[in-house]
């Protein structure tokens, strides 16, 4: 096919395998780096808790006018108990230096700021794993909607993500994408109507070995309806030069470009888990954190 080796399958079954079975992570431990988990519209407030797990700043707020805007909240699910609900507005509000933003942003993320053990170096790799479910009444548009991406940030090419969960409208029908982006240039791995996403509650796993030479395994599956989504790629680009830290987030990200996607925006999200994949002989190599 070409040199990244991608493969991608659209299962409907019950047989799911764990995703570190698969083959490119076969033989890899999982090490339990972290865990953030929604404890309901009662305990610890919001912001506090996800700060505490990911660290000073990984909680979005947006601004409006010269006020932070707190746009995640604990709620309780009918069908998966205490979760977290990120929610993204239909006014479009100032950025930082008080001009109108056209990128609207409702999430947690790993960032700088985060503690070593779960921002991931060149040549390591990471398992995520997190449940979510996206409002069956969100509005598309030919803009990006993201609800999932890992980017890099620094200098180089770290402007553009590297992985991306994307909902967007193609030739007039609403599709559900997993995109690759390298060198500017975005890739799609795989792609799906947006009808078999929306409004279900959807398990997320994604590993990735952050290098040159990486590799990518994520797959997607509903309880409720046996659906599997998997997509494999081994040979991929995962490491972005001049860009040290990896960032994974989770919520609503979105462009809001000529104000065409502006309309109400709601997910769920429990409880994400972080666990570091290593190969049964590099177990003893492990380095020492501060937890």
């Amino acid at each position: 096919m070409n040199n990244l080796n991608i493969t991608a399958l659209i299962i409907i079954t019950l047989a799911v395998n764990s995703l570190a079975e698969s083959n490119l992570f076969r033989g890899y431990r999982q090490i339990p780096e972290a865990t953030l988990k929604a404890d309901g519209p009662k305990g610890t407030e919001t912001y506090t808790l996800i700060e505490k797990t990911f660290g000073t700043g990984s909680a979005h707020r947006e601004r409006e006018n010269s006020s932070s805007v707190k746009n995640i909240r604990e709620v309780i699910d009918p069908e998966e108990g205490n979760c977290f609900e990120f929610t993204a507005g239909s006014t479009i509000r100032k950025d930082k230096s008080g001009k109108f933003s056209e990128l609207q942003k409702t999430e947690v993320q790993i960032h700088d700021r985060s503690k070593e053990s779960i921002k991931p170096q060149e040549n390591d790799s990471f398992l995520y794993k997190w449940k979510f479910r996206v409002d069956s009444r969100i509005s598309l548009s030919k803009q990006f909607t993201r609800f999932f991406q890992i980017r890099s940030s620094g200098n180089g090419d770290g402007r553009d993500p590297l992985i991306t969960f994307t909902g967007v409208k193609k030739s007039g029908m609403d599709e559900f994408q997993i995109i690759y982006y390298h060198s500017g240039k975005p890739r799609i791995l795989t792609e799906i109507p947006w009808q078999m996403v929306k409004g279900r509650w959807i398990e997320a796993e994604v590993s990735a070995r952050f290098s040159d030479h990486g590799a990518l395994h994520i797959m997607l599956k509903s309880r409720k309806d046996s659906l599997k989504i998997e997509t494999s790629n081994d040979g991929i680009d995962l490491w972005r030069e001049d860009s040290p830290v990896i960032r994974p987030a989770w919520g609503i990200c979105r462009s809001l470009k000529g104000n065409i996607n502006s309309s109400q925006a709601g997910m769920r999200i429990t409880a994400i888990e972080i666990f570091r994949l290593v190969r049964d002989d590099k177990i003893k190599n492990l380095p020492e954190y501060d937890i």
